[in-house]
């Protein structure tokens, strides 16, 4: 038989789990701004079919890139929408987004997460 307290327990264990699974992700993904790399004609292709598809879109008012990394993807949807949040785990990612923004002059983007 199933009662509420054993139930409650099972959940508790599983956020626990869950938690600790985040915080090693973050960890990971604090140290990691290039680990995550590939080659360059692999992005190049990547962001040509991006921007394919954004094309193809209506303008945003607003926009959320969820697993922004550097931000690269980020600033392409900046030029479609009003305002783009850009949100990580990474917080050096998030950081190193933050500033090439910050070097680029885009204003419309805001970088979230660490």
């Amino acid at each position: 038989m199933v009662t509420a307290a054993w139930a409650a327990n099972r959940v508790a264990a599983k956020f626990r789990a869950w938690r600790f699974l985040d915080r090693q992700s973050a960890r990971y993904w604090s140290r990691s701004t290039d680990t995550y790399k590939a080659s360059a004609d692999y992005y190049a292709r990547r962001m040509r079919m991006f921007a394919s598809v954004l094309a193809t879109l209506p303008a945003a008012r607003d926009a959320l890139d969820v697993g922004c990394g550097d931000g690269e993807c980020t600033f392409m949807i900046a030029q479609h929408a009003r305002h783009v949040v850009g949100l990580d785990i990474g917080g050096a990612l998030v950081s190193a987004a933050t500033h090439e923004a910050s070097r680029r002059g885009v204003i419309n983007v805001t970088f979230v997460g660490g």
